[in-house]
């Protein structure tokens, strides 16, 4: 029975360590302001060669919308 108990222990610690929860992030503003998302992809390719290179931006930011 003891060895039982420890399997399980040791099955539920390795679970939760194999397969975390995410977290997720929820933003609440004011109604007056709201989230402005810019996404910006740069990309460039060598004439002669066969490398890309690329790069992608995110920015946000936060836009009062009220009186």
């Amino acid at each position: 029975m003891d060895q039982f108990l420890t399997g399980l222990v040791v099955g539920v610690i390795g679970f939760a360590v194999l397969f975390p929860r995410e977290t997720k992030i929820v933003e609440v503003l004011p109604e007056n302001y709201t989230i402005v998302t810019d996404i910006s992809e740069d990309m460039c390719m060598a004439p002669l060669d066969t490398t890309v290179v690329g790069r992608s931006v995110k920015t946000q930011r936060v836009v009062y919308t009220g009186n």
